[in-house]
């Protein structure tokens, strides 16, 4: 069989940003009832944020579900952060034989990308007989044996050469204008006619798209005004928008939108101006006058995350009016970037700038799929109705076990990437976040123990129907142990891991559920074949350590974290195990080390800050664990344990104002935890406000009766307000359930010498 090569983007990306493929087991063999699609592109295409329900994955359910009795093996041969010049070769690399259909959606990182205009990974825009040279140079053990001798010249912090997301580009803006963007359109268009022309020499029938993006919920990232603006236009320029921004505000579109358009006459390269601009005709409903702004909008961009009119256009001459040679169009902008259709909620369909939801997935691949339908052969045709429509969302959404634990998951993702710049300097981020953390919010119920078990049931369902599709196992395995049903969680990553034998995250995954269940030994041996996969496994390592932790082994606990840390020296969770370890071993100077290592090479996570935060809290260092519970919650402001964990630090830190406000959230975001309940009941009654008290300790003990510290403070704050009869009901029952409790020993007798006052 084929499978994916996980080193493939070093070539383009160096070794440190690399980022990985989605697994493949291809057989070498088709069978005759089986069609193989293709998938090309990048992060859009490869199903960013959740691969498992991208494009790729939502193409086979939408085709199976409409072709019964044929197998449609869609391969996710896209990849995050790379361009056409990393689409060509993985191209010509896949196992392709006539009959096959190539999907080719791609466009968004010609600029940011590999030899683009504003790429940070080497050489800007560079011409075409360059790159085919250094990638063939490259390919070779010669030139990877060179490119990592330069490498080691970069004397760069390690931290600081590794993937950093977006703001990365931060300093690489490129104006519409610039010469080098001219070269990237000649490249890109290249780069398309050959791989048209390898599909068509492998016997490939082709679908080429154009590629959507966010116009209207999507403010620029970047703008700069046209060079040679001089210091007086300038002036001129910035009062008109200032004043068609407050006209704007003030709810006065048609004012904002004339000043915009006076400014516009100074200087209409202002990125930001155009959308402000479609902002206001929208609201005036003049939708094809917005609808051509917020493109202009994105065409001005000087942060060039997403496909311009101008690739897209280059996709729509080179592909349009090819079907006699096996090439079809769909044009996908056209139909989510309809002018007619911007008053719809487009955040429905784009996560942010171009990654697609769950629906705009299900939109891309049904504008792909009406094409791919006609290269189907005319036995597999016509097994269904012509008039039969297509699948619908929920359809799909069965057969893939979308739930709303999956939805969550991808907001909570899409939340955290929205922190950072350049997200952070759009226009409009504010009502972003508001609307994800409104998302977050109302999602909450989904990832308590009932909302994970309805999950599951409907990934069983979706089993049932696709029993060796091994991405439904790894979604049932990952809800098993949100459960805590490690037993079937182990049973599902077992199938994966079988399905799936050259996958290191798997064996990583079943190796973890298994240390759960105390299965060392297992566990051990799976961690062991995930390093036979991948030799610097920084989870099976970690993974390992941890389980020799357990054991009490703790020589070869710190010999595997150190393992970790010579591959990358500043992974957080080794140096937290590591600490661990040492701690262990009485060496605690050297455990404090390592401790604070940890808590500055922290992961960008809502778990890991979490993590830190409780062993910091355990430690002792409050102000640390504050930072870190404050920081998961910056990532995720809807985690009720959370805010209660960090009201407790503030509160031990004397900040009883601010450990109030996340105690009341935390039982506003989940009115079940008790302990919230008791928390704010104590905070509370510190302020003398004795009837909330008692109405906070009510709850409390109702959702946990055996809650003897909160039952406690109940009887106390019952007392406070006279209702002693009340009262000593409550101390009573505490020393039913513990007869040696001395405080309530305490209360009871001093009631027992008071007269029973209770209010009706």
């Amino acid at each position: 069989m084929w499978i994916q090569n996980d080193h493939f983007a070093e070539r383009f990306l160096g070794r440190e940003m690399a980022r990985q493929p989605f697994p493949l087991a291809i057989s070498a063999t088709r069978s005759p009832n089986k069609i193989r699609v293709f998938v090309f592109g990048e992060s859009a295409a490869f199903g960013d944020p959740q691969s498992e329900f991208g494009l790729p994955r939502m193409l086979k359910a939408m085709l199976e579900t409409r072709f019964p009795g044929t197998e449609f093996e869609v391969i996710n041969a896209a990849m995050t952060a790379i361009n056409s010049h990393a689409i060509l070769p993985i191209a010509r690399d896949c196992p392709s034989s006539p009959g096959d259909i190539w999907v080719l959606y791609m466009g968004n990182n010609e600029v940011v990308g590999p030899y683009g205009a504003g790429t940070v990974f080497g050489p800007k825009a560079p011409r075409m007989a360059f790159i085919r040279c250094s990638l063939a140079l490259k390919a070779t053990r010669t030139g990877q044996l060179l490119e990592r001798m330069l490498a080691s010249l970069d004397k760069r912090a390690p931290s600081k050469k590794e993937w950093g997301g977006m703001q990365m580009f931060l300093k690489s803006q490129v104006r519409q204008n610039d010469t080098h963007v001219d070269t990237v359109y000649a490249n890109f268009r290249r780069n398309l006619d050959d791989i048209l022309s390898a599909g068509h020499r492998m016997g490939a029938n082709i679908v080429v798209s154009t590629v959507a993006s966010s116009l209207k919920d999507c403010a620029p990232f970047a703008s700069l005004h046209r060079s040679g603006l001089t210091g007086s236009d300038l002036q001129k320029w910035d009062e008109l928008n200032q004043k068609g921004i407050e006209a704007q505000r003030a709810g006065r579109p048609a004012e904002a939108a004339e000043q915009y358009r006076q400014a516009a006459q100074v200087d209409d390269t202002f990125a930001e101006l155009h959308f402000r601009w479609g902002q206001c005709c929208l609201a005036l409903t003049r939708v094809d006058e917005a609808f051509q702004h917020f493109t202009r909008a994105r065409d001005l961009d000087t942060l060039r995350f997403r496909c311009d009119s101008r690739l897209n256009e280059i996709i729509r001459t080179t592909a349009s009016d090819r079907e006699a040679e096996g090439i079809r169009f769909a044009d996908t902008a056209a139909a989510l970037e309809n002018p007619t259709r911007p008053t719809e909620r487009h955040d429905d369909i784009f996560y942010e700038h171009v990654h697609l939801t769950f629906e705009g997935n299900y939109l891309v691949a049904l504008s792909l799929a009406e094409q791919i339908q006609k290269f189907l052969p005319e036995n597999v045709a016509t097994t269904t109705k012509a008039q039969q429509p297509w699948p619908t969302l929920d359809h799909c959404a069965r057969r893939m076990a979308w739930t709303d634990v999956s939805r969550r998951e991808a907001a909570s993702m899409i939340y955290s990437r929205l922190n950072d710049a350049p997200f952070t300097n759009q226009m409009n981020h504010s009502e972003q976040m508001a609307r994800l953390g409104r998302q977050l919010e109302e999602l909450t119920p989904a990832i308590q123990p009932a909302g994970l078990q309805q999950a599951a049931a409907r990934c069983r369902d979706a089993i049932a129907l696709s029993t060796n599709d091994w991405v439904l196992h790894s979604l049932l395995g990952r809800l098993e142990q949100r459960l805590g049903n490690y037993a079937n969680a182990a049973k599902s990553w077992h199938h994966v891991v079988e399905l799936m034998p050259y996958y290191g995250e798997a064996w990583e995954a079943f190796g973890a559920v298994l240390a759960e269940q105390k299965q060392n030994d297992q566990a051990l041996a799976a961690f062991d074949h995930a390093l036979q996969i991948e030799p610097v496994s920084l989870n099976a390592l970690t993974g390992k350590g941890q389980i020799f932790v357990s054991e009490g082994k703790f020589d070869l606990a710190a010999s595997s974290f150190e393992a970790a840390l010579k591959i990358k020296s500043y992974w957080g969770p080794a140096h937290l195990g590591l600490a661990k370890a040492l701690d262990a071993m009485g060496r605690n100077q050297e455990a404090d080390r390592h401790f604070r290592e940890a808590l500055q090479d922290r992961l960008n996570t809502p778990a890991s800050y979490k993590v830190l935060g409780q062993v910091s809290f355990e430690k002792g260092w409050l102000a640390e664990a504050a930072r870190n519970f404050s920081d998961a919650l910056r990532l995720d402001p809807s985690d009720a344990i959370t805010h209660l964990d960090l009201g407790v630090t503030l509160g031990k830190l004397d900040r009883q104002a601010e450990a109030r406000t996340h105690y009341a959230e935390a039982v506003r975001l989940d009115p079940n935890l008790a302990e919230a309940h008791a928390r704010l009941g104590l905070e509370l009654g510190r302020q003398g406000d004795n009837a909330g008290a008692v109405e906070q300790f009510s709850e409390a003990v109702r959702l946990k009766p055996d809650y003897l510290e909160a039952r406690l403070n109940f009887g106390i704050a019952l007392k406070k307000q006279r209702r002693t009869a009340e009262a000593r009901q409550q101390f009573e029952e505490v020393l039913r359930r513990n007869p040696t409790n001395s405080v309530a020993q305490k209360y009871v007798m001093s009631l027992e010498q008071a007269p029973a006052i209770s209010r009706p």
